[in-house]
């Protein structure tokens, strides 16, 4: 009987709330049919919004890939420092070497980014340094091929048709949140179902439990290295996609952003399961989101000066 109750209350509230919610829309839509200017303003308040929702979102898919490559060589118990001057330098050979054609500059930006990726790697493998002093060298060398590559000089885009990868919709949903979704899919299938994600996990969580396991320890970190440069490289072409330029200011601050949003997303605790990779599509929700809306100053005019900076470092 308290359940045949409890069940008809809920019911009859689920059935009031609903009457509400129809009534409230079917007052709004009368209301902008009987005042023009009223419903023209709502309108144009709803469309302000829109945009910004679809800029803070367009922004993140760009810098979620080097979230994604990060959080691959911290699943497997590495850092790489070097990130964001691989994505800075990405975005500026897209846009110097567009006059030979836009595929054959794409192409060069992601090799380049590769390039970096078996660096870190077989510094760190190889080699045996430190992955925090590999790839921190790997930054600064990266970060000085930058500055002489680009003369500390912007570098315009010169094929208007390329900014529909970072600046384009497919109807109301941006084209690199298409890219980003579409390669966290495939990040959450290799983590989950190959052996090489798995053995990424064996690898961070003890080294030489996994060398006696049987795992080519180095092999496999030196594959999130690669897959961690590819991915910056990858935001480079986007984010450079996106302005239609490259500058030697971007991303500077990359490194710590990447690393915090992967930290936050657990992806630092080795012993979580793979699929919790899923959890990336919640990097808006950690240290990103005030970022984007803080630093957003054209969309959110309350918001002058450097106060975003001062905000999001508190956030």
């Amino acid at each position: 009987y308290e359940y045949d109750r409890f069940d008809d209350e809920s019911g009859g509230g689920g059935a009031f709330m609903m009457g509400l919610i129809a009534g409230a829309v079917l007052g709004a839509g009368i209301g902008m049919l009987l005042a023009p200017k009223a419903g023209s303003e709502l309108r144009g308040q709803i469309g302000e919004q829109a945009r910004n929702i679809s800029n803070i979102a367009r922004q993140i898919s760009i810098d979620a890939p080097v979230v994604l490559g990060q959080a691959i060589v911290l699943i497997a118990g590495g850092i790489d420092i070097s990130v964001g001057s691989n994505m800075a330098m990405a975005g500026a050979i897209t846009m110097g070497l567009q006059p030979y054609g836009t595929p054959v500059a794409v192409l060069a930006a992601l090799t380049f980014g590769v390039l970096v990726g078996v660096v870190n790697g077989l510094l760190v493998t190889k080699g045996k340094i430190v992955a925090f002093i590999a790839t921190l060298g790997t930054m600064s060398l990266v970060r000085g091929i930058l500055l002489t590559y680009t003369r500390q000089q912007p570098i315009s885009g010169r094929d208007p048709s390329f900014t529909f990868w970072g600046a384009g919709d497919f109807g109301f949903v941006p084209v690199p949140l298409v890219i980003t979704v579409a390669l966290m899919a495939a990040l959450f299938v290799f983590l989950k179902y190959s052996r090489a994600g798995r053995n990424l996990y064996a690898i961070g969580g003890n080294k030489e439990a996994a060398h006696l396991a049987g795992i080519s320890v180095d092999r496999y970190l030196f594959l999130a290295f690669v897959i961690s440069g590819f991915t910056a490289s990858l935001a480079g072409v986007l984010l450079s996609s996106r302005l239609n330029s490259a500058t030697v200011q971007v991303g500077v601050d990359t490194p710590l952003l990447s690393i915090s949003a992967a930290i936050i997303q657990a992806f630092y605790e080795l012993d979580i399961a793979p699929h919790r990779v899923a959890k990336l599509s919640g990097i808006g929700c950690s240290s990103k989101t005030p970022t984007y809306f803080l630093g957003n100053s054209h969309g959110f005019n309350s918001v002058h000066g450097r106060m975003p900076s001062v905000l999001t470092g508190a956030a």
